[in-house]
């Protein structure tokens, strides 16, 4: 399947594979995972931005090179199509919470196939319906006006096999936002039925662990929103109850973003 290389190479970097997480799930026979990549989060070169940051001081700012900016989720929502009842549990916040009311809005994911369930992010994991169904969660920082970002993101996934062996996917837009400015934090793709056929990284096509990053400037200092959209196409044959056959679709975990000042006005 092609990919859109449309944002930084060494944020959509080659390879299927990834490491072992501690948390994430295994040995349930709906899902398959490949492990066998180990990630890494970019480290600051705090002394080299020594110079801007001293500056930015001088002239009274706020902005310091190498300060992480604290995010915090907003809400998650269902805004189109259905999640199954059978699995629905397996979508929301992590770390998951066995004992959550799956009425509540906002609520924790119950389990997570994929992912770590004991780190702040979030898992798409509960299958669909028949017709498109879109799950959106979204996290808010508040940056320094004129003040860059790398912005990062760690993000899992595992491809979901039916019973008939149909491997439905689903798709995964992560995007910076502040005002009318959108930058693209990832496009990725696990699965293949269903799926673009443009525009979207296959690195973790088939199940894999990467992190992905963007650099944004922030034009004010009002918040910014980071938004995380989950795609899950339409199933021929959706699995309705655990014990029925029935077609399955592939899942993601993403963790909280991070939001690191690299430069300052």
């Amino acid at each position: 399947m092609p990919k859109n290389m449309s944002f930084d190479e060494e944020s959509i970097s080659a390879g299927r594979e990834r490491a072992g997480e501690p948390g994430v799930a295994r040995g349930l026979s709906r899902r398959t995972v490949v492990m066998s990549a180990a990630w890494s989060v970019p480290v600051i070169a705090a002394a080299a931005a020594a110079p801007m940051a001293a500056a930015s001081t001088a002239l009274g700012a706020t902005c310091t090179v190498g300060v992480v900016a604290p995010t915090a989720r907003l809400s998650w929502s269902l805004t189109a199509g259905t999640l199954s009842t059978w699995d629905r549990g397996n979508t929301g916040w992590t770390p998951a919470d066995a004992s959550v009311d799956l009425n509540a809005p906002n609520r924790a994911a119950q389990s997570a196939w994929v992912g770590d369930s004991t780190k702040d992010g979030f898992v798409s994991s509960s299958d669909g319906g028949t017709s498109q169904t879109t799950v959106v969660a979204l996290y808010t920082f508040t940056p320094t006006a004129g003040a860059t970002y790398e912005l990062s993101a760690r993000i899992v996934s595992q491809t979901a096999y039916g019973t008939d062996g149909t491997l439905y996917g689903q798709w995964l837009d992560a995007d910076i936002l502040q005002g009318a400015t959108t930058v693209p934090l990832a496009r990725e793709i696990v699965g293949q039925t269903g799926v673009p056929t443009s525009g979207y990284s296959t690195d973790l096509q088939w199940g894999g662990d990467k992190t992905r990053t963007a650099s944004f400037t922030a034009a004010t200092a009002q918040p910014v929103t980071v938004r995380y959209t989950f795609n899950l196409p339409p199933m021929v044959d959706p699995k309705p109850t655990a014990s029925s056959p029935g077609q399955v679709e592939s899942d993601f975990w993403i963790q909280a973003p991070t939001a690191t000042v690299t430069a300052c006005a």
